[in-house]
Protein backbone atom coordinates (compact mmCIF):
# COMPACT_ATOMS: atom_id res chain seq x y z
CA UNK A 1 0.00 0.00 0.00
CA UNK A 2 2.85 2.39 0.73
CA UNK A 3 4.10 2.31 -2.86
CA UNK A 4 0.57 2.99 -4.13
CA UNK A 5 0.14 5.91 -1.70
CA UNK A 6 3.52 7.35 -2.74
CA UNK A 7 2.43 7.14 -6.39
CA UNK A 8 -0.81 8.96 -5.54
CA UNK A 9 1.22 11.69 -3.81
CA UNK A 10 3.55 12.02 -6.82
CA UNK A 11 0.59 12.83 -9.10
CA UNK A 12 -0.93 15.42 -6.75
CA UNK A 13 -1.89 18.57 -8.65
CA UNK A 14 -1.92 16.92 -12.09
CA UNK A 15 -5.01 17.41 -14.23
CA UNK A 16 -7.33 14.41 -14.66
CA UNK A 17 -10.72 14.09 -16.33
CA UNK A 18 -13.97 12.51 -15.22
CA UNK A 19 -15.83 10.09 -17.48
CA UNK A 20 -17.97 13.02 -18.67
CA UNK A 21 -14.85 15.07 -19.51
CA UNK A 22 -14.79 17.44 -16.52
CA UNK A 23 -11.32 18.50 -15.37
CA UNK A 24 -10.18 17.90 -11.80
CA UNK A 25 -7.08 17.70 -9.64
CA UNK A 26 -6.53 16.48 -6.11
CA UNK A 27 -4.50 17.45 -3.09
CA UNK A 28 -3.02 15.08 -0.51
CA UNK A 29 -3.28 16.33 3.07
CA UNK A 30 -1.81 13.94 5.59
CA UNK A 31 -3.46 10.60 4.89
CA UNK A 32 -6.39 12.03 2.91
CA UNK A 33 -6.88 12.82 -0.75
CA UNK A 34 -9.10 15.84 -1.42
CA UNK A 35 -10.83 15.89 -4.80
CA UNK A 36 -11.05 19.50 -6.06
CA UNK A 37 -14.34 19.18 -7.95
CA UNK A 38 -16.33 18.10 -4.92
CA UNK A 39 -14.04 18.78 -1.94
CA UNK A 40 -14.63 15.19 -0.87
CA UNK A 41 -11.87 13.70 1.27
CA UNK A 42 -10.94 10.07 0.63
CA UNK A 43 -8.83 8.45 3.34
CA UNK A 44 -5.78 6.32 2.75
CA UNK A 45 -7.61 3.48 4.52
CA UNK A 46 -10.41 3.68 1.92
CA UNK A 47 -7.80 3.08 -0.79
CA UNK A 48 -6.44 0.14 1.22
CA UNK A 49 -9.92 -1.40 1.42
CA UNK A 50 -10.47 -0.86 -2.31
CA UNK A 51 -7.34 -2.73 -3.37
CA UNK A 52 -7.95 -5.77 -1.16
Amino acid sequence: MESIWENIKRHEGEVFYTVSGLEFTYQVVGEKLIHTRSKVAISKSAFEKAII
